[in-house]
């Protein structure tokens, strides 16, 4: 494999694994929903969903963000 796909397949891997988490934390939002959860726990799963979609929309539109 030559170093530019290298590069390139590991800039989607990592694009794939943060999009895995934003999946995993919309998951977690929406289980919490369909308990009926309210308050600190529901605050935290949507603060953590919002990061994750944050960091997966700005590395996918414009690479990595150095946080």
């Amino acid at each position: 494999m030559t170093k530019s796909k290298k590069i390139r397949r590991t800039k989607l891997d990592y694009i794939e694994a943060l999009s895995q988490k934003r999946d995993m934390a919309l998951e977690r939002v929406v289980m919490l929903w369909e308990k009926g959860e309210d308050g600190e726990e529901m605050n935290n799963a949507l603060d953590i969903l919002a990061i994750a979609h944050t960091a997966a929309t700005f590395d996918h539109v414009g690479g990595p963000h150095k946080w």
